[in-house]
């Protein structure tokens, strides 16, 4: 009789097995060891005995591992899920110099010391990147993975799987893909307003509306660090002066340096050269180069002039790498936003409390200091409050309203309303009719705050991307207070961030909204869309 007694450390599992004839010809035997046995580590021997009570020695100790415990789960079909935040828009020369990092979300059974095998391809080669998982990310549910390899500018695709020593793997992630644009190129400057002409990385701004104003820089890496709008220039003229709004450039952290030649008339044509730089030195970020640009103007009735000066006018863009482009400025549809006034559809306020009402139109209202009230009126309005207790009224349309810090009361109104609060101090939020939403910019909240302002009839948090990381932590009642009648909240943001929802359950059904990838929790009654980009704690 064979006996073989395999050990967890506490406990003896004993197999007994009778040798048949089959097995003394073959010289071996194969047994089936008896008993349950729980994931861990084991010793086994086995000694031959017979009826007369003898025994052979026992055999070498061999040791043997049970992990049952599969990342695909019983029936290996779970599949982890992966994001790379920097996919979105493409990863340019800054990000890639940080390694491309992305954020596997685990499957519940992923166990310590897994191993994590993330593969993106270009078309021809696999790059392969494994990671082992620490007890930190079991515990937050996700791991944060920096891709090995080299990679080349181009299109790639990225999958994800979990495999533990036993052999067992998950599923395969979904299929991720992601582009990189490491070269750097020469910002976009454009100056016409009668289309945006394929304008490279406006997509980041489609909250605003570029299409209406005269001059346009867009940076697609992210390192714009001066524009140069200059004067088209006549001998028959006088001189002509650029200008721009300085209280908007200071609350945008710019400043404008404006240099005016008046020649000698007949002899040397005037010049005006606007120049706009960030008051810090640093890089300036699209949209606030978009929105000081369009309150660039002359300080004269030029409208006669659009086929001479105006048509002469050239805006040039420059980055940290000393790349730039220029555009002269062609046929406008609307050449009075050039004239003394401006573009009218902007409106400034003062130092005092100022009251601004928008029309029609796509309005820009900048309260600026002072406890102000903007009211957007019809038109996808932007109203920026500025330092002070402001109240933004969106009123109808898609309007952007951006608070600025103080004790600030934003009415999205009527329409798909982002409202952009930069501190904790806000009295209240109310997106009213419409999707609207809340966007963080470079703050953390916690709902479960008492003294937190109002939130309601909000369908979206967007908490950022590209920043240092914030943190949102979310209860079942916040959720419930701060969302409208369907109690589904979408949260958005990327690798950095994180999102505090305790007692949530995530259901494991995913949905693409564009180009983001959101993971279903419910939170009592509640439904949660979370980016897959974010770092998830229930």
């Amino acid at each position: 009789m064979i006996t073989i007694t395999a050990n967890d450390g506490t406990n003896d599992f004993v197999t007994t097995h009778t040798v048949t004839l089959a097995e003394l010809t073959a010289g071996s035997a194969a047994v089936t060891l008896a008993g349950t046995y729980a994931d861990g580590d084991y010793t086994s021997s086995a000694v031959i005995s017979d009826a007369a009570g003898n025994s052979s020695a026992p055999s070498s100790s061999l040791p043997f591992t049970v992990d049952a415990t599969s990342p695909g789960g019983a029936t290996g079909t779970a599949a982890p899920t992966l994001a790379i935040a920097e996919a979105a828009g493409g990863i340019n020369a800054a990000e890639l110099a940080n390694g491309i990092q992305a954020v596997v979300g685990l499957t519940p059974g992923t166990q310590l010391d897994d191993v994590i095998t993330i593969t993106a391809n270009d078309g021809t080669n696999d790059f392969v990147t494994t990671h082992t998982v620490t007890q930190a990310e079991l515990t937050a549910g996700t791991a944060a993975v920096t891709l090995a390899g080299t990679y080349a500018d181009g299109d790639y695709t990225s999958r994800a799987v979990i495999s533990d020593a036993a052999g067992n793997s998950s599923a395969p992630s979904n299929t991720l893909p992601f582009r990189v644009e490491a070269v750097n190129v020469a910002p976009n400057a454009q100056a016409d307003n009668t289309a945006l002409l394929g304008l490279i990385g406006a997509d980041a701004l489609n909250l605003i509306d570029l299409s209406s104003q005269a001059f346009r820089a867009v940076d697609r890496d992210g390192n714009l660090t001066s524009v140069v709008v200059t004067s088209g220039a006549t001998l028959a003229l006088a001189a002509l002066q650029l200008v721009a709004s300085n209280a908007l450039a200071a609350e945008l952290g710019l400043q404008v340096n404006i240099v005016n030649n008046p020649g000698l008339l007949g002899i040397i044509a005037p010049t005006s050269t606007l120049t706009i730089t960030a008051i810090d030195g640093g890089v300036i970020d699209n949209q606030s180069i978009n929105e000081l640009l369009a309150t660039v103007h002359y300080g004269q009735d030029v409208s006669v002039l659009a086929a001479t000066v105006l048509s002469g006018s050239v805006i040039t863009a420059t980055d940290s790498n000393g790349l730039s482009s220029s555009s002269g400025l062609g046929v406008l549809a609307d050449a009075d936003i050039l004239n003394s006034q401006g573009d009218t559809r902007i409106q400034e306020g003062t130092s005092a409390n100022d009251t601004l009402t928008g029309t029609l139109a796509a309005d820009r209202l900048y309260g600026h200091a002072g406890n102000d009230t903007l009211s957007g009126g019809d038109g996808n309005d932007l109203l920026r409050g500025g330092i002070g207790d402001d109240t933004l009224n969106g009123d109808a349309g898609n309007d952007l309203l951006i608070g600025g810090g103080g004790q600030d009361t934003f009415n999205g109104g009527i329409g798909n309303d982002t409202m952009v609060v930069s501190d904790i101090t806000f009295t209240s939020v109310d997106g009213g009719v419409g999707f609207d939403t809340l966007a963080l910019d470079g703050i953390s909240i916690n709902f479960d705050n008492p003294g937190l302002g109002t939130v309601s009839n909000i369908e979206k948090i967007d908490m950022g991307t590209g920043d240092a990381g914030t943190t949102l932590t979310l209860t079942d009642a916040a959720v419930d207070s701060l969302t409208d009648a369907d109690n589904q909240l979408y949260i958005s943001g990327d690798v950095f961030d994180t999102l505090n929802i305790s007692g949530a359950v995530a259901t494991g059904v995913q949905t693409t909204v564009g180009d983001t990838t959101y993971s279903q929790y419910t939170l009592g009654v509640n439904d949660l869309q979370v980016d897959t980009h974010l770092q998830v704690i229930v």
